[in-house]
């Protein structure tokens, strides 16, 4: 249980960002600590052989300017007035004879003999530091290091100091950098936590979106700030993301909705014709032209189906587009010479106006769409005698194509309703179709970065303005 315990911990990014965290900074702190030590061992070295020398030169100084006499009576001053508490001193005659000692405490044992026997072993004079010699005690804080000079008398000199002080100094930062290391390594492991924690926050944040999307919610976002981190930033793509897809998802809902409710009609009269005719014998003359409605029906659902799948595609953002250099006067005489005689037939006169060298950028087949959508609703809400007029021209970022006639118009309370789908107007617009028409004209424009514009009032006619940015085109 506990095994299972640590492993699902491991498995946490924080426990482990909080780990390495924590060793990193304890290593640094051990690093730091342990140079601390190495710079205060040296000082203390140097500061304990400096005073040694420090003393052993004094007393020199002493003896060649007062003699024996004289440096006997400076060590008693300083033995009397506890100078030379932690100090050793031996003053030895050329015969070897003992003309003073001081010993410090804890040293009593110290063998005067063994000492200036082993002053004789050595090969050279005890010169300074380089000089010097260590007696160990029953632990390193009772050792005592002895430099030996001889005098301008033949006096021989042997200046010693104990260890007591600098190992109580170095026994006091053992103990006190174990506390503050144990100390640093509590608050390394807490700043680690809250390193991490704040780290995987958006992640978290991430997930848990992730997690709601999974269950259906997409309207739930990541939070982002104003800082341009790199979880900040992928945050902000992923909520675009969602957008993407939650209008994906209502765009298919709304298609399914409106093709449930636009195909009901349709469908209905293919059934109708179907049961008529199997219910009561025809001829094979009636039998063909039952045929020919259901095929007429069928061709309109499947061409109310592509026109749904086309608006959904564009509202979506998934419409494939192709986009050709397109000289816009052969584009106006294509739809032109295609709805001639449409307008003829209602002695409506169909025309347009645009410069020869006038070329735009898009989609040819959806723009042709767009015009072609636009033009017959100009020719079927136009009066006899009427006309319907497209022109187009550059402004300073754009390319604006028009579409104006001057039949029924659009009642004020419409316009702002007309692009939407299945919208149906007031009874002076309405006629056969499902109103998809501009719907698709609108979805088609937005596909292109562009938009679309009406300016109509009620039996004065409409004007109809795409708009194409010329960056996109």
């Amino acid at each position: 249980m506990f095994l299972k315990w640590i492993r699902a911990s491991w498995r946490s990014t924080v426990l482990r960002l909080t780990l390495i965290y924590a060793i990193l900074f304890n290593f640094s702190l051990l690093l730091v600590v342990g140079s601390t030590y190495l710079i205060l061992e040296s000082g203390l070295e140097q500061n304990h052989l400096q005073k040694i020398v420090h003393k052993l030169n004094k007393y020199e100084k002493v003896e060649y300017y007062g003699g024996r006499e004289g440096l006997l009576k400076m060590i008693q001053y300083e033995h009397e007035d506890n100078q030379n508490q932690s100090f050793f001193v031996h003053l030895l005659s050329p015969a070897e004879q003992t003309l003073w000692v001081t010993i410090p405490d804890n040293w009593e044992r110290l063998d005067l003999e063994q000492l200036v026997e082993d002053y004789r072993r050595s090969n050279s004079e005890w010169i300074m530091i380089d000089g010097s010699l260590t007696y160990p005690g029953e632990s390193r804080i009772d050792e005592l290091e002895i430099t030996h000079q001889k005098l301008s008398n033949g006096d021989q000199l042997f200046v010693g100091r104990s260890n007591f002080e600098q190992e109580v100094l170095r026994v006091r930062f053992v103990e006190a950098s174990q506390l503050i290391f144990l100390f640093a390594s509590l608050l390394g492991i807490a700043g680690g936590y809250i390193f991490a924690s704040k780290l995987l926050s958006p992640i978290k944040k991430l997930v848990r979106t992730v997690q709601s999307a999974q269950d259906g919610d997409f309207r739930s976002r990541v939070p982002t700030n104003k800082s341009s981190t790199e979880l900040n930033e992928l945050s902000i793509l992923f909520n675009t993301l969602l957008d993407r897809i939650e209008r994906l998802v209502e765009g298919m809902q709304q298609t399914l909705d409106n093709v449930a409710h636009d195909l009901r009609t349709p469908v209905s009269r293919i059934r109708t014709a179907i049961e008529l005719t199997l219910r009561h014998p025809h001829g094979e003359a009636e039998l063909k032209e039952a045929l020919l409605q259901c095929a007429e029906d069928s061709e309109k659902l499947m061409d109310h189906l592509n026109v749904l799948m086309d608006v959904s595609e564009a509202q979506t953002g998934i419409m494939a587009l192709h986009p050709t250099a397109i000289s816009v006067e052969q584009l106006f005489r294509e739809i032109v010479s295609l709805y001639e005689f449409v307008a003829a037939e209602k002695s409506v006169n169909l025309h347009f106006e645009v410069a020869p060298d006038l070329i735009i950028r898009a989609d040819s087949q959806r723009i042709r769409q767009v015009l072609a959508n636009l033009v017959d609703n100009a020719i079927k809400y136009t009066q006899p005698q009427g006309s319907v007029h497209l022109a187009a021209h550059p402004t300073s970022n754009a390319v604006k194509i028009t579409v104006t006639d001057d039949g029924s118009g659009i009642a004020a309370d419409d316009l702002p309703k007309i692009f939407d789908r299945l919208y149906r107007g007031s009874k002076s617009r309405s006629g056969k179709g499902l109103g998809l028409g501009l719907s698709l004209v609108k979805a088609i424009a937005h596909a292109h970065q562009g938009s679309i514009h009406v300016r109509s009032r009620l039996g004065q006619g409409s004007q109809f303005t795409l708009s194409l940015p010329k960056t996109t085109l």
